[in-house]
């Protein structure tokens, strides 16, 4: 197989728009037929991928290796991967998105590798992976030996019932 990678932008923002929606649909079909391993609950409308197509669309533009870095991962021409990262301090940048298609062993970390020796070349030495819904997710990046492992919570508000007219 040939692995290649290039920054986002509009030359090939449909064909990533098309992957989220592929990636999307089979993550909800997953998710939906066991929830058993830890995975993020998924309701029966699925994963929405405009969640991820957004940055897609308003992105691109922005991408430009000093605030926002964004790499796409093509397999045999393909799109097969999207990361998106950027800059929070002099020396730190937050992971937005990494999404690949499913089934491809290896992908995802070779799309970590990417981003990780992308923000190197331009100075930034840390990257905040952010939070896990799951623990597939905690166990992934737990496997990169993170410099530093925070305990976060998730909130989950219900309005009170004069709000919701009960």
């Amino acid at each position: 197989h040939r692995i290649a990678f290039e920054n986002l932008g509009a030359h090939n923002q449909d064909r990533v728009r098309k992957m989220i929606r592929g990636w999307a649909h089979d993550f909800s079909m997953r998710t939906q037929q066991s929830n058993s391993q830890g995975k993020a609950p998924v309701n029966e409308a699925g994963v929405d991928p405009t969640a991820y197509t957004v940055f897609c669309e308003q992105m691109p533009a922005l991408i430009d290796d000093q605030l926002y870095f964004g790499r796409v991962m093509t397999i045999d021409g393909e799109v097969s991967g999207l990361t998106l990262a950027g800059k929070t301090a002099p020396d730190t940048a937050g992971l937005y998105v990494s999404l690949c298609r499913p089934r491809i062993r290896g992908a995802s970390d070779c799309m970590i590798v990417d981003i990780l020796d992308r923000l190197a070349s331009f100075g930034i030495s840390l990257l905040n992976f952010g939070g896990s819904e799951g623990q597939d997710l905690f166990k992934y990046k737990s496997k990169w030996q993170p410099a530093i492992t925070i305990e976060t919570h998730e909130l989950e508000y219900v309005a009170p019932s004069w709000k919701r007219g009960v």
